[in-house]
């Protein structure tokens, strides 16, 4: 699998607000990519270009770490289960009604 491809598919054209990876190829963290928040368009190619990569996507170790914040309130998160490694969408919740 392409980290970089990978990446651009799950955002589906969403502009992330800033991004932390970590990419290990064993156990330990081997690189770690950042994209500050503010990033210019030069930054942006660089975080690509980092990302650009294959790495083994099947079962076994997780090779890509981190999390994207697409806002203040929605990131995408890189998890394992059971071997496989995926993106997650989260968002923060509401306040219910009753704690405001």
């Amino acid at each position: 699998m392409n980290a970089k491809e990978e990446l651009l598919n799950e955002l589906e054209g969403e502009m992330p607000l800033c991004a932390y990876l970590g990419y290990a190829e064993y156990s330990d963290v081997s690189k770690t990519i950042l994209l500050k928040k503010g990033y210019t368009q030069k930054d942006w190619n660089n975080f690509l270009a980092q990302l650009d990569f294959e790495y083994d996507d099947g079962y076994g170790t997780q090779h890509l770490f981190g999390t994207v914040w697409i806002s203040e309130t929605i990131w995408m998160d890189r998890y394992e289960y059971d071997g496989s490694e995926s993106w997650q969408w989260l968002t923060c919740p509401e306040i219910p009604e009753e704690l405001l």
